[in-house]
């Protein structure tokens, strides 16, 4: 978590608890617009660099993550997947879980299951595979057999995991 998220946390839990809930509205679109500010400048950044090294993976990943950041999760995948095409299909997991995560948050689901399917199949016990699949059992209403099978697993491995006791 960067410190923007922890600013934004904060202001989400003091406009929970008090009742002056302009000020704090304000000071959240402050922050949030800010954030904005400099993660689109770095976004900038980035992409010059890419100018001198159009295939650089931790360049791509890195503008892939921040437009993630900012919820444009259609912009991030499009990064990940130059990523994935100069990788062979047996390496690159992290990224091709990435693409999945990117792929489920902005509904994608058919897409993120395209590139899960594959990592759980080579690791079948990966607790974060089998969350991702669980939530996107939820998010999208289908396999919800397999969707509580996966969450109700991660929580019996990990009993403390809030997005998978959510999830259920």
């Amino acid at each position: 978590m960067n410190r923007f998220d922890e600013a934004l946390r904060n202001l989400d839990t003091l406009a929970f608890r008090n009742r002056d809930t302009l000020r704090i509205r304000d000071a959240r679109m402050a922050v949030a617009m800010r954030r904005e500010t400099v993660y689109r400048a770095r976004i900038d950044e980035c992409l010059g660099a890419l100018k001198a090294e159009p295939t650089s993976r931790g360049l791509l990943l890195q503008v892939a993550g921040l437009y993630a950041e900012l919820g444009e999760y259609q912009s991030a995948l499009e990064y990940v997947d130059r990523v994935l095409k100069s990788m062979q299909p047996s390496e690159g997991a992290e990224v091709r879980f990435r693409y999945a995560q990117y792929a489920a948050w902005g509904r994608s689901f058919d897409r993120a299951l395209a590139q899960l399917e594959p990592l759980l199949r080579a690791s079948p016990g990966n607790l974060d595979y089998q969350l991702l699949r669980g939530q996107i059992a939820v998010w999208s209403l289908q396999d919800i057999d397999v969707g509580v099978r996966d969450l109700s697993n991660v929580v019996r491995l990990s009993p403390k995991n809030v997005p998978a006791l959510l999830a259920l």
